[in-house]
């Protein structure tokens, strides 16, 4: 429900924005609170002063209770296959942390896409613990019946990635397509080592002490 109420809350200011943005040939995205804008091709003062509009959006009385924080918003320039953060010309408090830009489990350094070592780490986090709740128990629960391995697989494997209602690596697969990112980006990795990651989280002796 709180992503459905996001949505809904962010109708008005999400009309203004991409209204602002496509008046520049840009392009605005969002998925609840993660958003992007990209404004290609204009001097860096012209940037400054469209994003600058941009932020005052969030702190209009028109748009109550919404609110754009610095700390927490990141500035980008991109050319000739190289990306910058140059947030501390834009704001003083800027995250300027980030060399890559990061969007919706993604990273790009400049030149290509793959997966974010947060994303990729969060997803074989989960895998590990699934495995290992079936690797301990010898494959069968203590009134001594088979565990199947079906779920493990179909939840963090190619095997799923296909079925309803899919899994994270359908999110990953579709990004691949001509249409998104393409094939020869560094993304579809996950998705080819799944069945070997799986094996050997089963086969793991976790009796000893990490």
């Amino acid at each position: 429900m709180s992503g459905a109420l996001a949505n809904l809350y962010m109708l008005e200011i999400d009309k203004s924005i991409h209204d602002f943005v496509t008046a520049h040939s840009g392009l605005y995205m969002r998925y609840s609170d993660d958003f992007i804008i990209v404004l290609p091709h204009i001097e860096e003062a012209t940037a400054i002063s469209a994003l600058t509009e941009i932020s005052d959006l969030f702190n209009s009385p028109n748009y109550p209770g919404l609110e754009l924080q610095p700390s927490k918003t990141q500035y980008y320039h991109f050319a000739e296959n190289k990306i910058e953060n140059c947030g501390a010309i834009i704001h003083e408090d800027a995250d300027c942390s980030n060399r890559h830009l990061n969007f919706l489990g993604f990273t790009f350094d400049g030149q290509k896409v793959s997966l974010r070592a947060k994303t990729v780490s969060k997803h074989y986090q989960r895998m590990r613990k699934k495995a290992k709740t079936i690797a301990k128990s010898g494959g069968y629960t203590k009134r001594g019946n088979h565990i199947s391995k079906k779920n493990l697989y179909m939840k963090y494997s190619v095997r799923g990635s296909t079925r309803k209602p899919g899994n994270f690596l359908t999110y990953v697969n579709s990004a691949q397509t001509p249409e998104r990112f393409g094939e020869d980006e560094r993304i579809g990795i996950v998705s080819k080592r799944s069945m070997q990651k799986i094996r050997k989280f089963l086969k793991k002796d976790y009796s000893q002490p990490r």
